[in-house]
């Protein structure tokens, strides 16, 4: 397991430099906000070791905690769309992505792992430098806290980081920088959909489940998507040849 070793050592070092810029940013804000955002990052860091730890030593709990995740998703999905005129549309969407993201988890542990490490990379970068130098809103009506700078910082980092990691993974430099960025997309068109899901049923998360961060779905709506993605392609893959 030495392989992975750079990577969740790459992981731990972007979580300290985000805890250095989280002591910066929480400056400015009221103590009830800078608690929030310190039990979410608490929580952030649990889970991805966690996950980690899951991922290289438990295989066989790591399908079983995907499907927890979707189980829970499920409900609050639903909760959220159950009012809506599209919800066919909606509901069809969901169990799409939901049985691309079962496939998912049982495919190769270095697939998993590389996923993974790219979502949380990305959707760490985008937060630190949308709140560190975002100042041009990337979609207002849909997440009026997602920057254009966030997400080209957190897209660059991310980008820069995973180049670093070739060897680990085992990939060639064009499947490396083609793979990352198809994940960072994935990541990003989940967060937005969610996003978007929640305006219009005028929430602020799709629950509680998780502290500092909301429902399932608000955690995970990236990897899922990502997982998803992932998962079709290699049966594209498969099927062309």
């Amino acid at each position: 397991m030495h392989e992975f070793l750079l990577p969740y050592l790459l992981l731990m070092a972007h979580f300290i430099s985000g805890a250095l810029w989280l002591i910066r940013i929480n400056r400015r804000l009221e103590p009830a906000e800078v608690k929030t955002q310190w039990i979410k990052f608490g929580v952030y860091l649990v889970l991805v070791n966690l996950l980690w730890c899951c991922l290289l030593w438990f295989e066989g709990i790591f399908p079983f905690l995907g499907w927890i995740v979707i189980l829970i998703a499920s409900v609050e999905w639903w909760g959220a769309v159950k009012e809506m005129q599209n919800r066919r549309w909606l509901i069809l969407g969901f169990l799409l992505i939901s049985g691309g993201f079962f496939g998912f988890l049982y495919m190769d542990k270095n697939w998993l792992l590389y996923t993974y490490f790219v979502v949380v990379l990305f959707d760490g970068s985008c937060q630190v430098a949308g709140q560190v130098v975002g100042k041009r809103t990337l979609l207002p009506k849909i997440s009026p806290r997602k920057t254009v700078e966030g997400l080209a910082g957190g897209a660059i980092i991310t980008l820069a980081t995973t180049l670093l990691t070739r060897k680990s993974f085992s990939f060639e430099w064009s499947d490396l920088i083609i793979t990352t960025c198809l994940i960072m997309a994935a990541a990003f068109t989940g967060d937005m959909l969610a996003s978007s899901v929640k305006r219009k049923a005028k929430m602020a998360t799709f629950g509680k489940a998780i502290p500092g961060h909301g429902g399932i779905i608000d955690r995970f709506d990236s990897l899922v998507m990502a997982g998803s993605i992932i998962y079709l392609l290699s049966l594209v893959e498969k099927w062309i040849g």
